[in-house]
């Protein structure tokens, strides 16, 4: 079950991640960035297996790091994750741009995966 939720958790994310590029097209901020958020949750706690519930951004480094990543994937993705935190719940502080995220969400979900390779 462990590896079929590892191996899985690539096309689940990019399914999800899928979500926040049709809500980017109808210029829905909101349900954009619930998007990306869900999307990046999913995929960590499928890839590092453990439940999303229990998934806070310092459980995230930690596990990471076991993982292999390098500290700049891991401040990427604290970062993106904070990033869409403060978006989604304080518009005004939207400093960059939702392609971007796009964008920075789906290249660092394909770095991750590279790192089970």
């Amino acid at each position: 079950v462990v590896g079929s939720r590892k191996r899985k958790a690539g096309k689940m994310a990019k399914k999800v991640l899928s979500e926040s590029r049709d809500a980017l097209k109808a210029d829905e901020e909101s349900k954009f960035y619930e998007a990306v958020i869900n999307a990046l949750y999913k995929y960590l706690a499928f890839s590092l297996n453990i439940e999303q519930s229990k998934l806070s951004k310092t459980i995230i480094s930690e596990l990471l790091v076991q993982k292999g990543a390098d500290e700049i994937q891991v401040s990427t993705t604290i970062k993106l994750l904070s990033d869409c935190e403060m978006a989604r719940y304080a518009p005004s502080a939207n400093k960059q741009s939702l392609q971007d995220i796009y964008n920075d969400a789906s290249s660092l979900i394909s770095g991750l995966e590279k790192l089970k390779k």
